[in-house]
């Protein structure tokens, strides 16, 4: 593996872990900040609640403030009120009862103080100036006869609200650190087990002999399912492949065997003085022209297999390459004394050019070599709905219907063992995205030739 190169399970355990990192961090601090006005809140009410007990204590006691104050002072503990402070002063402001180092009220440019109201101030408690939360609160009026107005001042320490939000912070991060925990363990058990398939299947391919293309026996997931039957589908194509090229190999050995071991029958009768050497010289000629002929055919199809490997689909000239393959093949036309037509119009096709030139020389060779001499041999090429048609008519006695697939198979009984033309034109065909037709030309009910036609596409492959 490069360092370019990530695993799979690596990336999806990194994107997972980091969605739920950074989408836990933005619901903790939700959490935190909800909870932390939650938590003032509740502070806020409790000063409220104490202001209103020392109101209720002081009504017990109308018009003697500091005794009513004294009773308050009794009853704090056990109210649970002991971390709170409080003060108690008259309309003006001076101090009556509780804590004197508390700040006195005020309001700005002498407004009545009206309802609750909070503020922060600084005051000394225990000597240490200390930041407080400050409640400032004017009784509703006074129902009790005696009763004079007062102002109750409620304090309480800031240090207490930042211990309990920091003990609430501390407490939201564990709970959000366990779930992703939790969250992280299950995930990553969850991404192992979907990729295990893959992991058997890289072992599976690995442990096999590297000869073998037997498909993969893995059962696989809806998702891992696809890959399998693809790598299924291209080991069995390889091993078609393969198949054919071993059929090729035997076939060709046996097409050359043959005339190799008449050539030297022929010499050894030569050498014995058996037969003189004008005698068998035209038999000699006949077999090695046989036999650079099957050469020559396994060259081709070599040539194409490395040309389809690399070719470029262009826009070609049908009409022009045709007419150059013609004149290439003229020599064996006029051998013949071939009645040759051409008809041509002008046709772009989508194609490789080096391709369809050998496609045409092996298709008209072919024709030529099954027509009679003298007799007609036709060619056409011609525009046709979505690319282009050609097609070469000789004047053979036809091929029988069921053996016309076979055809197209290299060595096939069909052809006489004449080679490898038309699967040459067979795998170039697929390699260009065109078709190859053959069909008999029958007239008055007889069988007058066959017609080769092969379809091209204008549109790139």
């Amino acid at each position: 593996m490069t360092n370019s190169q990530v695993s799979l399970r690596s990336y999806i355990l990194v994107g997972i872990f980091g969605s739920i990192t950074f989408f836990s961090v933005i619901q903790t601090v939700l959490l935190y900040r909800h909870a932390a006005q939650t938590l003032n809140a509740t502070h806020d009410r409790r000063l409220t609640t104490f202001a209103t007990v020392i109101d209720q204590t002081l009504q017990a006691h109308a018009g003697t403030v500091p005794q009513g104050a004294a009773a308050l002072l009794g009853s704090i503990h056990k109210a649970g009120y002991a971390d709170l402070r409080f003060r108690v002063s008259d309309a003006q402001g001076q101090f009556l009862a509780g804590e004197g180092k508390l700040p006195s009220f005020s309001t700005p440019s002498g407004a009545p103080l009206v309802g609750p109201r909070f503020s922060t101030a600084q005051a000394m408690v225990d000597g240490v100036q200390t930041n407080l939360r400050l409640l400032l609160f004017r009784p509703p009026a006074n129902t009790l006869p005696g009763r004079p107005p007062v102002v109750i001042e409620v304090a309480e320490t800031l240090a207490q609200r930042t211990l309990d939000e920091n003990t609430l912070l501390i407490g939201t991060l564990q709970r959000q650190l366990l779930i992703i925990l939790l969250t992280a363990i299950a995930v990553a058990a969850l991404v192992s087990k979907a990729v295990a398939p893959l992991r058997a299947i890289q072992k599976e391919l690995l442990q096999r002999d590297e000869t073998s293309l037997v498909p993969l026996q893995q059962p696989g997931s809806l998702e891992t399912q696809p890959m399998i039957d693809a790598l299924n589908g291209l080991l069995r194509h390889l091993q078609d492949a393969r198949d054919n090229q071993q059929r090729l190999i035997a076939n060709a050995a046996h097409q050359l065997r043959t005339p190799l071991a008449v050539l030297k029958l022929h010499l050894q009768s030569v050498s014995s003085g058996h037969v003189a050497a004008t005698d068998v010289i035209a038999g000699m000629e006949k077999t090695v022209a046989r036999a650079a002929h099957v050469t020559n055919q396994l060259l081709s199809l070599a040539k194409i297999d490395q040309i389809r490997q690399q070719r470029q689909i262009e826009a070609v000239a049908l009409d022009v390459l045709t007419r150059e393959a013609a004149l290439e093949l003229s020599p064996l036309i006029t051998a013949k004394r071939l009645d040759f037509e051409l008809q041509t119009i002008p046709t772009i096709i989508s194609s490789d050019t080096l391709l369809t030139g050998e496609l045409l020389r092996n298709l008209m060779s072919n024709a030529i070599r099954h027509c009679p001499a003298g007799q007609r041999l036709g060619l056409l090429v011609e525009p046709c709905p979505g690319g282009g048609r050609l097609v070469v008519s000789d004047s053979g006695q036809g091929i029988d219907e069921s053996m016309m697939d076979d055809l197209f198979e290299p060595f096939n009984a069909a052809s006489s063992g004449a080679g490898l033309g038309l699967a040459i034109v067979k795998s170039i065909a697929e390699a260009v995205g065109a078709q190859v037709i053959l069909r008999n030309r029958v007239v008055a009910g007889k069988i007058r030739g066959l017609d080769a036609e092969v379809v091209f596409t204008a549109r790139a492959v």
